[in-house]
């Protein structure tokens, strides 16, 4: 649906839009909303707070993967790697909002640390290590020829690259 008029004129945005997104199946009418929230969302402006020296503590962002799925007649927002840490919801939206709560309430009840584990695994090289001590000279010289000799054989043929 086209929002300009054949003499390029505008139309009345809002009615158009409330046309095309009544036209729409229910489960895409949610999309819809849920872009709208989003959009909403990302325009709200971040509070622009000055950092002080005598702060304990400050704003930090932390950027986590959600998998967000339909279920039911709703949706369903896990934090990929911890799937305790979810939230449902109606729409889209609502899931991923009730999923930040969630995580929100997680990180500032602790704290976020890495940690680096070594761990011994079996070196995948040393069964072979020393397959070839025991075998006398000239079989070890015979076996060289004939990787050579094959290895002549493949550049004489042009249909290998």
């Amino acid at each position: 649906m086209d929002i300009r008029t054949s003499d390029g004129k505008r139309k009345e945005t809002m009615a158009i839009l409330k046309e095309a997104v009544e036209q729409l199946p229910t489960n895409l009418q949610e999309e819809v909303s849920d872009f709208v929230e989003f959009l909403l969302r990302k325009q709200t402006p971040k509070s622009a707070r000055r950092l002080r020296l005598d702060q304990e503590e400050s704003l930090v962002e932390w950027r986590y993967a959600l998998h967000v799925a339909r279920v039911g007649e709703g949706y369903k927002a896990t934090v990929l790697g911890d799937p305790v840490i979810k939230g449902s919801g109606a729409t889209r939206a609502a899931a991923i909002l009730q999923a930040e709560a969630t995580l929100r309430q997680a990180v500032a009840s602790g704290e976020i640390v890495t940690a680096t584990v070594m761990v011994a695994v079996p070196n995948p090289w040393r069964e072979d290590a020393g397959m070839w001590k025991n075998v006398p000279d000239e079989e070890w010289a015979a076996y060289q020829q004939a990787i050579d000799d094959y290895r002549d054989e493949l550049t004489k043929d042009e249909a290998v690259v």
